[in-house]
């Protein structure tokens, strides 16, 4: 259980720093792509990192 539990913590970690590389390259190329709600790909991405952060506290 251990195991999966900080494989779960390495993931996030690694999704956490695509996104901040992916924020890095949008803005050195300008105006980032918006989804039909109106949210950029990477406002959607945090949104859903904070949500598996919040289910990897939890449990």
């Amino acid at each position: 259980m251990r195991f999966q539990k900080d494989q779960g913590l390495y993931s996030l970690q690694q999704i956490e720093k695509a996104i901040g590389n992916v924020e890095k390259a949008f803005q050195s190329h300008g105006e980032p792509v918006r989804l039909p709600e109106g949210k950029t790909a990477i406002e959607e991405a945090k949104e859903q990192l904070q949500q598996a952060w919040e289910y990897h506290l939890k449990n």
